[in-house]
Parts: structure tokens; sequence; C-alpha cells
């Protein structure tokens, strides 16, 4: 315990020294959270993203053997436990009951951080049944209760599939972070903070929709391409074998930003 103390003082002191050129936008520090709902006739589904800054990426591989490297044993064999333990944390009721989660996509990259450390995302899609979806409307509460306490940027959206509409919602459509992968400049010193979202839907017709404010598309963003794109948006059999990606094996045309996923509905299917 000691000598990990003692490598981290070392490693903080070593990124403090090289300074914000390549460091996390959000800080060395920082555990970033995101997570989009989707509202289908017979199912929700979940977008989980994670990304992990340098020192929190150190610490997991300190405590747990992981090799960051596309293709090892251990990143495969890590990325199948640890979506589940965030899906253990991810809390998801429909009218005051808990609808249980399945893993239907995962991925992980490590994208190079300060100094030539490595940073990691973690992304995953889960999805839920609704076992009655007569009647309405309904209410729906989510809540991430992953990493209680990490500072960073915590995001929630959500959006409803053709054949269900949103009446009511606490968080916006439209995501401001392309996935965690594009941070808006303006918003680093106080990056939003959601943990909890509260949506009111129903099923058919059109109806008026009451959302939080959703930040312009247009505002400055900064540009960190080399932080990586997760390739979740066609999910894979959970139980395969792949999910270890590497920034190059990610083709532009594979990411998709959520607030085009909420035009294109049928990139999600």
């Amino acid at each position: 315990m000691r000598s990990r103390r003692l490598i981290l003082g070392i490693l903080t002191i070593s990124l403090i020294a090289v300074g914000n050129a390549v460091a996390h936008p959000l800080g060395n520090f920082s555990i970033n959270q995101y997570s989009a709902i989707r509202i289908g006739k017979t199912e929700i589904e979940l977008r989980y993203i994670v990304d992990m800054a340098e020192i929190p990426t150190f610490q997991e591989i300190q405590q747990t053997g992981l090799v960051p490297q596309a293709g090892d044993a251990s990143a495969t064999s890590y990325l199948l436990h640890r979506v589940e333990t965030l899906r253990d944390g991810l809390l998801l009721e429909v009218n005051g009951r808990r609808i249980a989660l399945r893993t239907v996509s995962r991925e992980i990259l490590f994208p190079e951080g300060a100094g030539g450390l490595p940073t990691m995302k973690i992304g995953a899609v889960y999805k839920g049944k609704l076992d009655d979806p007569a009647g309405e409307p309904h209410q729906l509460f989510y809540r991430d209760e992953n990493f209680p306490g990490r500072a960073g940027w915590k995001e929630i959206i959500a959006i409803a599939a053709s054949g269900s509409r949103l009446i009511d919602s606490s968080v916006p459509t439209e995501d401001r972070s392309a996935q965690l992968s594009d941070y808006p400049t303006d918003l680093l010193n106080s990056p939003p903070q959601a943990r909890e979202a509260r949506l009111t839907f129903a099923f058919g017709g059109i109806g008026p929709i009451h959302v939080a404010s959703a930040r312009s598309p247009l505002a400055i963003r900064q540009s960190i391409a080399d932080r990586g794109h997760l390739n979740i948006a066609n999910p894979r059999d959970a139980s395969g074998a792949g999910g270890v990606t590497r920034p190059t094996d990610i083709r532009p045309s594979d990411f998709n930003p959520i607030s085009e996923q909420c035009r294109e509905i049928h990139s999600w299917n």
C-alpha cells in the first residue's frame, strides 16, 4: 500500500511537470460518466460510457493487473467483469419497479494521455424489458450510483424511439460532449453534474415535450479526436470475445454523436 502511494505521488508530480498540453480536459484525476436513455415500445436501452483520466486509469491497472493494450487477454477479462459491476451501479425504475438490465454490447479503448500515460474509456449498451407497457403515462426514474464523489463530467440525456414519446423530462434530448469525446471548452470549469433523471413517457400519438434545456450544438468545442470514440452504435453479441478496441481501429464513420442519433432513431436499432 505504501509503495502504491509513493508511485502515485511520483506519477502525480510527473503529470504536473508535463503540463496541460495533452492532459485530460477534465483533469488527470477525473472520472467522467455519460448515460443516454432510449425509450422503446417494449424495452428501454441505456448507453453508458465511462471516461477515466490518467490517475484513475493507473489505479485500475494497479488494482487489477490490467495491461492497457488492445488484444491483451487481461483487457478482455477486465472488460467482461467491469461492465457488469458498472451495470450493478445503475438504477432504472419504471412506475416504481426496478428494470433488470442485460448487457448487449461493450467496448474498451486506451487513448494516450499526458506524458504518454494511458487513459481508459469503457462503453456498454444495456437493455431492459418493459413488462407492462399498457396504461399510461409511465414514470421513469434513473440514477447513476457509480464512482460517488469523484470529480468529472456527469451527463444524462433521454430520447423516445418511434412509437413512444416523452411528455416530461428532467434531462435534455441532445448531448453536449459527443459521448465524452468532445468536451465543450466553456464548460470545463463547471461541467454538468447530472446523476439522476426523471421522465414521463407514453406510447403513440404526438404531444408536447417538456425537457431540460440543452446547450446549443454550435457552441465552441475543444477538438480532442485523439481521446477516442467508442464503437458501440451497433451492439455486439455480449457473449463474444471481442470488444477490445484501439483508437486507430475506429473510423469516423463508425461514430455518430448522440445528437445525430436523436434525429436518426434507426441508428440505435
